[in-house]
């Protein structure tokens, strides 16, 4: 399958597929997570975070594409792991192995074979069983002094969350599946935008391209896609007939969105004139500063 690219990073679903994997692999040693929907918040994250002066890299901040809003909670899920001790484990984390069952006495040898007892003879008599030897208590394992003890809960390993900023970003139309999915999560139960954004999860209104050609205006947006000698082409896809008539920057947003190889490139196109007129949207300058 030939696959596009923008700078360098490939686009489609496979390499959706691949950087989700990337990303996931990375998250276990983060200091903060964000998880967004696709390669193009990604993307629009990193671009703006370099151009504010930010090494996310440096500063073990991971973008989680995570490949669709339905996957919030299998990605939550395989970020906060049970472990085989009722506990939680960072991503990446084994957990610990199980000590062998300890020995509860000494080894018995094996019985020896019994010698043939000869035709017709008296069998002996059989001595009364002596009672087996006590089998001594197993000895409890060290244990935290009474008087310092914690609750079960304050003894298990911390999850993800504790030790590590979480944050998230999503189109309005998936705000109701990210707040599942993080009530199930155990992370909160958000019933308001309000309450997403206190959990560091902010949302975009519509979507990440409607906020960013809002931000950069429809001269903005023209201006850029003169620079991209893509103007010929948007003004062909005004005239299609599904098209023609409708709101400029809805059409804007639908020739944007067109492919993903180009939807990608105005994703940086775009927050770069955003961030140089200082009118990054507000739902992802939100995210950035949660981490």
């Amino acid at each position: 399958m030939v696959m596009d690219t923008v700078d360098g990073r490939p686009a489609g679903n496979a390499a959706s597929i691949r950087a989700t994997a990337q990303a996931m692999a990375r998250a276990g040693s983060a200091a903060a997570v964000i998880l967004v929907e696709g390669l193009t918040d990604q993307l629009a994250l990193e671009t703006a975070a370099a151009l504010r002066g930010r090494d996310l890299e440096a500063e073990q901040v991971v973008i989680v594409p995570i490949g669709g809003a339905h996957a919030i909670s299998r990605t939550l899920s395989a970020l906060i792991i049970p472990s085989a001790q009722d506990g939680l484990l960072r991503p990446g984390a084994a957990p610990d192995q199980a000590p062998p069952p300890p020995s509860i006495g000494p080894a018995v040898p094996q019985r020896s074979a019994r010698p043939p007892i000869p035709p017709r003879a008296a069998s002996p008599a059989i001595p009364p069983r002596t009672a087996s030897p006590a089998v001594p208590q197993r000895a409890a394992d060290p244990a935290v002094p009474p008087d310092s003890a914690g609750s079960a809960d304050s003894l298990r390993p911390a999850p993800l969350v504790a030790r590590t900023r979480l944050a998230g970003l999503c189109d309005v139309r998936e705000e109701q599946i990210f707040r599942r999915g993080l009530e199930a999560a155990g992370l909160g139960s958000p019933r308001t935008r309000a309450e997403m954004e206190h959990l560091g999860f902010h949302v975009c209104i519509d979507d990440l391209e409607d906020e960013l050609i809002r931000a950069v205006g429809v001269s903005g947006v023209t201006a850029l896609f003169m620079s991209q000698r893509d103007l010929r082409s948007f003004h062909s896809f005004q005239k299609q007939p599904a098209w023609r008539g409708q709101d400029t920057r809805a059409q804007m947003h639908r020739f944007v969105r067109s492919s993903s190889r180009r939807n990608l490139r105005y994703a940086q196109l775009l927050v770069e004139a955003a961030v140089a007129a200082n009118a990054l949207p507000r739902p992802l300058d939100a995210v950035l500063n949660a981490v």
